[in-house]
């Protein structure tokens, strides 16, 4: 049994198009997108992680501002 080649194949609004057959131009526009998903991606889980810090220093700053102001001179010293 031989194997069947698997096409390359580049999918535009529902249009398949096979990529050995569009030009150089079209292929490294593909590549573009490409890169800019995995950096959306990464820009995305980047905005994540800040969002979690912001959380974690509004609760701090929460905790800090609700000690008693006794408390709070006693830490200082």
């Amino acid at each position: 049994m031989a194997k069947e080649a698997r096409k390359n194949v580049l999918t535009v609004d529902g249009k398949e198009y096979d990529t050995d057959s569009i030009s150089d131009n079209a292929r490294k526009i593909a590549q573009n997108i490409q890169m800019a998903d995995q950096e959306l991606i990464r820009l995305q889980a980047v905005n994540a992680m800040a969002q979690t810090a912001r959380q974690a220093y509004v609760k701090a700053l929460k905790a800090e501002l609700e000690k008693p102001a006794a408390e709070e001179t006693a830490s200082d010293s």
